[in-house]
């Protein structure tokens, strides 16, 4: 007992992680808005052409050149995602650098993203707070990935066994960062709810803070990271296969749910259009 109460006692304090994340952010600002920066200024650009070019929705091309836009889009946002974690892992890399590793890391991450969100979806499912409690077991996998190589469950799994022990400390500390990143949120929306001026401004601010001081963030989340990795120091993953089989189990009962909720969803605007199309049948009787 006495060690783990000096384990988690290790853990710096909110204000200290706020500080020395502040500190980088100031010297990597301009590479890490580079890199946060690009896939938003395509989306300007699209919005431009389509607000020039107006929207023509009889127009079969126009429609689908608009959604393959819309894609690439998406594809640039997750690499200019994971191009951020690895300039923020290693201060070394340029704008050009970092893209280029995120575009090896890219497919990883996407997979990453997609077990973890599922096995905590799969804990919602069973109940609220086992959902809960791993939304922050698993706050770290794409450090894991990117820092550490780990792919799949194993990041997982270290970032289980890091945040374990921890777990309040670490909410805590995520619950400050979130706070601290919704109060000028705030603020703007009520001065521009004093002023009485349309929420559309207001939104745009919060886009503008939201790309500016996202690094920040992710900053502040990996030296939490940094921070539980030295407190657990090296261990092996060989004894951990009960937990391998909950995570899969959790992803497999959120795939299924969520298949079955897809079937239905489908089935049921299939059936509903076969109906109408049957009354739309003339009666000659």
């Amino acid at each position: 007992m006495k060690n783990k109460e000096q384990n988690i006692s290790q853990l710096s304090n909110p204000w200290l992680l706020l500080k020395q994340s502040w500190n980088l952010f100031i010297k990597r600002a301009p590479t890490l808005w580079g890199i946060a920066l690009l896939p938003f200024v395509y989306f300007l650009i699209l919005f431009l052409g389509y607000w020039v070019v107006g929207s023509k929705p009889e127009n079969i091309l126009f429609a689908l050149l608009m959604n393959v836009l819309v894609i690439v889009f998406v594809v640039l946002f997750l690499w200019s995602q994971v191009s951020l974690i690895c300039a923020v892992v290693d201060k070394s890399l340029t704008i050009k650098e970092a893209y280029e590793k995120g575009s090896v890391m890219i497919w990883d991450y996407i997979v990453i993203s997609f077990l973890t969100g599922l096995v905590i979806l799969g804990g919602f499912f069973i109940f609220i707070i086992p959902g809960i409690l791993l939304s922050v077991y698993l706050a770290f996998t794409m450090f894991v990935l990117i820092n550490e190589g780990d792919r799949e469950v194993e990041a997982l799994l270290k970032s289980y066994e890091y945040v374990k022990e921890h777990w309040w400390p670490v909410l805590g500390r995520i619950f400050f960062i979130v706070l601290i990143f919704l109060i000028p949120i705030w603020l703007i929306q009520g001065f521009f709810m004093f002023l009485g001026m349309p929420e559309k401004m207001a939104e745009v601010w919060i886009n503008i803070l939201s790309i500016f001081f996202g690094p920040l963030i992710t900053i502040y989340y990996f030296l939490t990271y940094k921070n539980l990795k030295s407190i657990k120091g090296h261990f092996s993953l060989k004894n951990h296969q009960s937990k391998r089989g909950v995570f899969i189990g959790l992803f497999l009962l959120a795939f299924v749910i969520l298949a079955i909720l897809a079937v239905s969803f489908f089935g049921f605007i299939y059936l509903s259009g076969s109906l109408k199309c049957l009354q739309m049948i003339p009666k000659f009787y």
